[in-house]
């Protein structure tokens, strides 16, 4: 509605939520308005932690260690851990932002931090799915690399502005 009462034919949603919402994206695009970023169903495929990894490893990326589906008990988790090694991350499947990620060190820490690590995925992601972890073993030498693409739907756009993550554009007259 915003978009309509502006006149907005372009939403860049910036990073996280509405980034990896594909409803949003599927709203704007049914409404008519350029949303730049992933198509819809490349958000459903890829935005869930679990599902984008499967897919990764069904084209032969690279992987750090971690389990194949979610977790769902704490018992499960630490034979996952012990066959992966420690320490490990529990990631909430969904989300961004580093929200939902738990560093254990053992199975005693993942027994204590295990309950609350699910109920806090039930608040953030309660309209996506249930509340189950991923894991994946800790590596301390990394870096998160956000990569976007411009694609030549964007030639005839000019950037104004950039601020705190987010693209102000215009479009050229011709």
């Amino acid at each position: 509605n915003v978009c309509k009462a502006y006149q907005v034919t372009l939403v860049h949603p910036g990073y996280g939520f509405l980034a990896e919402n594909p409803d949003f994206a599927r709203s704007l695009q049914e409404a008519g308005i350029t949303f730049l970023g992933p198509r819809p169903d490349c958000i459903e495929s890829l935005g869930l932690k679990h599902s984008a990894r499967i897919l990764a490893a069904e084209v032969g990326l690279p992987l750090v260690p971690g389990s194949r589906e979610l977790v769902h008990d704490v018992e499960d988790g630490i034979k996952i851990a012990e066959d992966i090694g420690w320490p490990i991350l529990m990631k909430c499947p969904a989300g961004g932002g580093g929200i939902g990620l738990v560093t254990c060190q053992d199975a005693q820490e993942m027994k204590e931090k295990f309950e609350s690590t699910q109920e806090r995925a039930e608040v953030v992601i309660s309209s996506l799915l249930s509340a189950n972890d991923h894991f994946e073993q800790l590596s301390r030498r990394c870096s998160n690399i956000a990569v976007y693409s411009l694609k030549s739907f964007i030639l005839g756009l000019v950037i104004l502005k950039y601020r705190k993550g987010i693209f102000f554009f215009a479009r050229l007259s011709s």
